[in-house]
């Protein structure tokens, strides 16, 4: 979120320098912080689900795919249906005010549903339940 918030500082300046509208765009910018935390969801679902050293690998493919589809797919020829599965391309355009709300509704259900579905405080999650245990010495 630090970035979005400098991204956010960084067009409000750009903005007030050309004397355009501000609002719009540093609101717009909220879009990436929320792509962002649904993205973060989707690692608290992997590593509550499969474990957490595959959260991060997951992320990262769902990243690239997302990446892939909504950039190279149209050059690609890829057809709608398929180049539809970026995330992306479900938030509109918000640095120009529009907003798609079943885009901002995903990445909600995928940030608060990743979390539901996190590890926690089970003892599964944590590291005390995973450390090995020590052979005690014969006297």
């Amino acid at each position: 979120m630090v970035i979005v918030v400098v991204a956010a500082i960084g067009i409000a300046i750009g903005a007030t320098i050309t004397g355009g509208d501000i609002t719009t765009p540093v609101a717009g910018t909220l879009a990436l912080g929320l792509f962002a935390v649904a993205l973060a969801g989707i690692g608290f679902a992997v590593g509550g689900l499969v474990g957490t050293r595959f959260a991060g690998p997951a992320v990262a493919i769902v990243t690239i795919v997302t990446w892939f589809l909504d950039t190279i797919g149209a050059s690609l020829g890829l057809p709608d249906v398929v180049r539809a599965l970026a995330l992306s391309t479900h938030l509109g355009q918000p640095m120009l005010g529009v907003w798609d709300p079943v885009g901002i509704g995903a990445c909600l259900i995928l940030a608060i549903g990743g979390v539901g579905l996190a590890p926690g405080d089970s003892p599964a999650g944590t590291c005390e339940a995973r450390r090995p245990r020590t052979r005690r010495r014969p006297r």
